[in-house]
């Protein structure tokens, strides 16, 4: 007979006890969220995760580069009457699902305000097959297949060597094949004069990470040169800048497409 006082509980009864104190745990959590999003807390700064917006996703999209058939995988969110269309590339270590998962969740986030948000797996990376097409014609194949009106883009890093050459293979008529350009550090930049960036007259939010003292600091000096810019440096943030600076790189996002619509 137990006089101490203390309850004593067998193995049993406390594997049941710690399974309805987690339990109970998670159901708080669960009912404490909201019904159309929930909070997370990313580097120190709340970030929304849209839960209400569907994001499709397609692995074999054939687009005709020169007569060559090149399969590009893609997610995308759709609305019906979009505000604007909005490409993101990647950088090398990256891919489409960056962009549609933690702590970005940057696809539904833009498509929860209106946009039409499509990410892509560049040839070689995620689901896209390895190929080798011309880099402007396989973004301009892209876009036509897609039926992108004049996108915004969204290009960090590697991915400046596609977007790059689509932006100054027309010059003259940029904008009715990019509406804006986000350049966050890309590479390639070295590869075209300061007189070619002064004749691209495309709105570009030039953003780059404090401590991106490489790419970034190159990229930046080259993109002075844009007649019509407005440049972002994210503080305390690396070469993926947005990934350490997900609210603020989303903010900055908003205001400059609300400035170009």
């Amino acid at each position: 007979m137990n006089t101490s006082g203390v309850i004593q509980l067998n193995k049993t009864s406390q594997v049941i006890l710690i399974g309805l104190v987690v339990g109970g745990i998670i159901w708080f959590k669960m009912s404490s969220r909201g019904s159309g999003s929930s909070t997370m807390e990313v580097g120190g700064a709340s970030v929304a995760k849209v839960t209400d917006v569907v994001v499709k996703e397609v692995k074999d999209l054939k687009v005709d580069v020169n007569g060559e058939a090149v399969i590009v995988a893609y997610r995308e969110t759709s609305v019906d009457k979009p505000k604007m269309d909005i490409l993101f590339l990647h950088g090398q270590a990256f891919k489409s699902l960056t962009w549609v998962s933690e702590p970005m969740w940057t696809l539904q986030h833009f498509g929860k305000l209106g946009y039409r948000t499509v990410a892509i797996d560049l040839p070689g990376f995620g689901d896209s097959p390895r190929a080798t097409p011309d880099p402007a014609a396989f973004l301009e194949a892209v876009i036509r297949e897609l039926k992108l009106n004049a996108p915004v883009i969204v290009s960090p890093s590697m991915s400046g060597s596609y977007s790059l050459p689509y932006l100054f293979k027309d010059t003259k008529h940029v904008l009715s094949r990019c509406r804006g350009y986000i350049p966050v550090a890309p590479v390639y930049t070295e590869n075209y004069t300061a007189k070619q960036y002064a004749s691209l007259q495309v709105p570009a939010l030039v953003i780059y990470g404090e401590k991106d003292v490489t790419i970034g600091k190159v990229s930046l000096n080259n993109f002075k040169n844009l007649p019509k810019k407005t440049i972002v440096e994210l503080e305390g943030a690396r070469h993926p800048c947005y990934l350490d600076r997900p609210d603020e790189f989303h903010s900055h996002m908003e205001a400059f497409l609300e400035k170009i619509r």
